[in-house]
């Protein structure tokens, strides 16, 4: 039976072009162990990363700069999921976890 359900997989991913032709581009915040893209809204990426520490960091690259958003004042972990427009949401932990928005034009 497993060997049935491999080869469908193999057969629906063959026919469906699993790796399409285009463009591939890695996105890696220099200095983390990881990076998650969430969202991108023009030619604006935010998502998290995760540091040499283990601790996750929200992010946003606009192509050149990376800038970290870690919410002030929280004891623990940011996290971005998306944007729109100016306004950047996710959550942080301080003991529980809250959700936030943030919006980059406002002061």
């Amino acid at each position: 039976m497993k060997k049935l359900i491999t080869v469908c997989v193999v057969i629906v991913l063959f026919v469906s072009g699993y790796a399409k032709a285009g463009t591939w581009i890695t996105l890696d915040k220099p200095g983390a162990s990881s990076t998650e893209i969430h969202a991108v809204s023009g030619n604006t990426f935010v998502g998290t990363y995760e540091d040499g520490l283990g601790q996750h960091h929200g992010f946003l690259y606009n192509g050149t700069t990376w800038t970290t958003l870690d919410k002030p004042g929280a004891s623990g972990e940011t996290y971005v999921y998306g944007m729109s427009g100016s306004n950047v949401v996710g959550s942080y932990s301080n003991g529980p976890s809250h959700g936030f928005i943030y919006n980059q034009t406002s002061g």
